[in-house]
């Protein structure tokens, strides 16, 4: 009896210590791509809708390097020279270890090291928890000419405590972790800048000669060597480089998906390298490629697309139209791809449609993959941020895509009233216009918000030029068009005082100031000009950061908070200087108030447009 008391009481105690074990975010082996295969596949389940941005990290150089996630930490090298270790759920820094290089390898973490490479030439191993130097080893000197589109390092492979990473000496490696000692390595004779893929008994990776290489990953000797396109290409006789690889392979099935600066998408068969099929993208660089369920899928550069094919004929499945250059990976989680282009647009789709499920605007390039962990999209841009974009795992229902509306008239005399100068409605009118709105003038205006009233679907107006036309203001009250539109789950940004004060005759020139109008129409009240003409500094506060605002601005025209729902930042003074008054509409949409400079094109409008979006259609 004795005995069996002790063995339940073994039991309970050791039941209570495994489940007692810290929870480890995507696998105990993190590293770029997801896994040796470098097929792109997150363990991680999708995010279909995202609800916020829940916080930024910034640092002090561009961040082409993607994050990986390990015990709820993310990992993730800048051009500062730094790798940073910041927690994943509050964005606070836990470290940071200075190399001498840019750090634009990609991090793998296991069995609580991580290892990375920078552009001083060393592969080092940290702590992950302090960030402690444990060894480094110093690679040989860069071989060939210098390029102006050498932007990325390789990364580390990791499978069963061997280490293999390409160098710009132009050597694969391979580490054995536990003696730290080089295994073997493999000299290709030219830059290796990809990242190698660990499939069967086979390495494979792409170097900047245009060959792509199978070696053995036992002792490191050729199995297959295949020349690209561009191996016969030279950059003077081209004026660009239409040789290198930079696109690390993805491997599944016995099939290796590869892209060159060649402009082609190859299928290499894995055991002996004999070319399946190749894709002619025009010239356009192939720079990343995922594999999985079937297809593979890549992203393409100047051609602006990304593109699903069948693995085993090539045939197109889909093709989906980005806004900017793929210099980034691919991410896949369950029927989803990620991706981020060259113009900072963030890009979650679907796998067998090449739908576009949301759209999110960094604002600067990107040549970061997006990673997707625990409901969070975590993604970088070449202005040294690191975005996590909170969101739901929960599919869309198939309502309409909300339209994305910029109103602009323009003034009709010299006399004509002017909130902004120097042609920054325009440059405000353009922005938004070349982001997808559609530019509308009075009449399709006034069309346009009686259709949305009519169906109650969501959508957003931005008055580019801070004017708001006479046909829309009829009766200066709650019976207003403007005000049913909003109060029908409309959403109107407004980058100024609010145009309804002024009050202008057929020609545009302003009669008069009606400080009561705003509060007639829309319930809120702005101090008439004495008070409110100053321009007082404001600070964003944490729900103005969740939708997207990343700077602190001027205020100018602040009103009380008590008057609107959402505060997004408040001026010296305690009053809201950003801010949004809901009508009933989902959570998002109303009267929303924002500061943007009226003399200077140097305000974040990417920030402002984000803000913006948040509740419509990120």
């Amino acid at each position: 009896m004795k005995k069996l008391f002790f063995f339940c009481i073994l039991y309970l105690f050791s039941t209570y210590i495994l489940n007692a074990q810290p929870t480890i975010s995507n696998t105990d082996l993190a590293m770029f791509r997801g896994n040796a295969q470098l097929t792109g596949v997150s363990n991680s389940n999708a995010v279909y809708k995202l609800s916020g941005v829940k916080f930024t990290f910034k640092t002090d150089g561009p961040i082409r390097s993607t994050p990986a996630v390990y015990n709820g930490i993310l990992y993730f090298g800048s051009g500062d020279n730094n790798l940073y270790a910041v927690d994943g759920q509050s964005g606070k820094e836990i470290w940071h270890f200075k190399t001498g290089g840019e750090v634009h390898s990609s991090p793998a973490v296991t069995n609580g090291k991580v290892y990375f490479t920078s552009r001083d030439g060393y592969l080092y191993t940290l702590s992950a928890d302090k960030g402690t130097e444990l060894w480094k080893y110093k690679m040989g000197e860069e071989v060939g000419k210098f390029n102006y589109w050498d932007y990325y390092l390789s990364s580390p492979s990791i499978e069963n405590q061997i280490l293999y990473i390409g160098s710009g000496d132009g050597n694969l490696y391979a580490f054995d972790l536990n003696t730290q000692d080089v295994l073997w390595k493999f000299n290709a004779g030219s830059r290796i800048r990809t990242t190698p893929a660990v499939s069967e008994n086979k390495i494979v990776f792409g170097a900047c000669n245009g060959c792509v290489y199978a070696v053995n990953k036992q002792t490191g000797t050729e199995e297959w060597k295949y020349s690209t396109d561009g191996a016969s290409f030279d950059f003077e006789s081209e004026s660009n480089d239409r040789t290198s690889i930079m696109c690390s392979p993805a491997v599944k099935d016995g099939i290796v998906a590869i892209g060159g600066r060649d402009g082609f998408l190859y299928a290499l068969d894995l055991n002996t390298g004999k070319q399946k099929w190749k894709v002619d993208h025009k010239g356009s660089w192939v720079l990343s490629t995922a594999i999985n369920n079937g297809k593979v899928f890549v992203g393409t550069g100047s051609a602006l697309f990304i593109q699903a094919l069948d693995e085993n004929t090539g045939t197109e499945i889909w093709k989906f139209k980005t806004f900017g250059a793929i210099f980034s990976s691919l991410c896949l989680a369950n029927d989803m791809i990620y991706a981020n282009d060259f113009v900072g647009n963030v890009y979650a789709i679907e796998s067998n449609s090449g739908k576009s499920i949301w759209k999110f605007p960094m604002g600067t390039r990107s040549g970061s993959t997006p990673l997707v962990s625990g409901g969070v999209v975590y993604t970088c841009s070449d202005d040294g941020l690191l975005y996590a974009l909170e969101g739901s795992g929960l599919k869309n229902s198939d309502r309409p895509k909300s339209r994305k509306i910029v109103y602009w008239e323009g003034t009709k005399t010299k006399d004509s009233f002017r909130w902004f100068q120097n042609n920054m409605d325009i440059y405000i009118r353009d922005y938004f216009k070349s982001s997808g709105y559609e530019l509308l003038d009075a009449v399709q205006l006034e069309k346009y918000m009686n259709e949305q009233i009519n169906s109650r679907t969501t959508g957003v107006i931005v008055f580019s030029d801070n004017i708001f036309p006479k046909s829309i203001l009829k009766g200066n009250n709650e019976n207003s068009l403007i005000r049913k539109y909003l109060n029908s789950g409309g959403k109107v940004a407004l980058l100024g005082l609010n145009p309804s004060v002024f009050i202008s005759d057929s020609l545009g020139v302003v009669d008069s100031l009606e400080y009561e109008n705003p509060g007639r129409i829309f319930g809120v009240h702005f101090p008439d000009i004495h008070e409110g003409n100053g321009y007082y500094g404001a600070k964003i506060t944490e729900e103005g950061k969740k939708w997207g605002l990343r700077n602190n601005t001027i205020s100018n025209g602040s009103v009380n908070p008590e008057e609107v729902s959402t505060v997004l930042a408040y001026d010296e003074f305690g009053k809201a200087s950003e801010w949004v008054k809901n009508y009933g509409g989902p959570e998002g949409t109303g009267l929303m108030q924002l500061v943007i400079s009226r003399f200077i094109a140097g305000t974040d409008i990417v920030s402002i447009r984000t803000a913006i979006e948040f509740g419509i259609d990120w």
